[in-house]
């Protein structure tokens, strides 16, 4: 039997403080809603990016949330 690998994530992450304490209490992913048909968004595109780039640092992977259905739709 295989041993699953353990995938813990939090949406809505604000900002690096908060993502970078999700990561050390163990969250594998940080999720980032973006791009929102309804709802605004938690955080702007250059604060997400500045998020990604420090979860990547702290050991977790950041995830895009988003409803966008056209890859190439900017």
């Amino acid at each position: 039997m295989t041993k699953m690998k353990r995938l813990i994530q939090a949406a809505g992450v604000r900002s690096v403080e908060e993502a970078r304490m999700l990561a050390g209490c163990g969250m594998t992913h940080i999720g980032l809603p973006l791009r929102l048909p309804v709802h605004k968004e938690d955080v702007s595109e250059e604060e997400a990016r500045t998020i990604c780039e420090a979860v990547n640092h702290a050991g977790a992977q950041s995830v895009l949330i988003t409803y966008l259905t056209d890859p190439a739709e900017t």
